[in-house]
């Protein structure tokens, strides 16, 4: 009788210390699992707002506004906004109270891109605006439907434009047409659109502190 009571009690022993094992695998995998969601929603939450790769996202979230905002981001926006909403930037530089950030979809820098920049004030509390937007994705359109891979014809369709700036990357000429309306076309050797400039409207874009572009050289301004 006491050998079958000392063999129960032995088995039951046992069968709880397999039970909370299983708790705690189950509890580490669960959490795991969170964090990994959490990350991934990130992620796809920037690409979204840099190449379009799902679907769901409305016409508002992709609309150039010029001297407004480009898709979410808006001029004078706190910067901080774009941080929450994109996460730690894949690049960027800072001087003399400016700054660039910029994003790339699935942090490849040979994808599209998404990039501001930003200037602070002298009050406080200290505020870093956003004087600037570039992108490189076609999935951005204006409400003409103006958009990167757009020819310099179609710009000139809708825009009235003018040729302020060239600049030179990897043996590349490129040409920069500018609107007074505060919108800016990146044309290539084809005149054909590689990237769009949202800044303050009623000025022609006079560049940046920091490099913005593919480069800060530029040929004549």
């Amino acid at each position: 009788m006491i050998k079958e009571v000392i063999l129960v009690a032995v088995a039951i022993i046992i069968f709880t210390w397999m039970s909370c094992n299983n708790s705690s695998t189950v509890n580490t995998n669960a959490t795991s699992a969170g964090a990994d969601t959490t990350m991934n929603t990130r992620d796809t939450a920037t690409n979204q707002h840099i190449s379009n790769s799902d679907s769901t996202t409305t016409n508002a979230d992709w609309l150039l506004i010029p001297g407004v905002s480009a898709g979410q981001t808006r001029l004078n926006e706190n910067a901080d906004s774009v941080y929450q909403r994109l996460g730690t930037p894949d690049g960027g530089d800072a001087a003399m109270m400016k700054a660039i950030a910029i994003w790339y979809a699935h942090h490849d820098t040979t994808d599209n891109s998404v990039a501001i920049y930003t200037s602070k004030n002298t009050d406080t509390p200290v505020v870093a605006r956003i004087l600037q937007i570039r992108v490189t994705s076609p999935a951005f359109k204006t409400e003409e439907g103006i958009h990167t891979s757009s020819s310099l014809q179609d710009i000139k369709n809708h825009f009235d434009v003018m040729r302020t700036q060239q600049y030179q990357y990897a043996g590349v000429h490129y040409a920069v047409y500018d609107s007074r309306q505060g919108i800016a076309f990146e044309m290539n050797p084809d005149s054909v659109c590689t990237a769009i400039v949202i800044h303050k409207a009623g000025t022609i874009n006079e560049g940046t502190y920091l490099k913005f572009r593919t480069t800060d050289k530029f040929i004549n301004r």
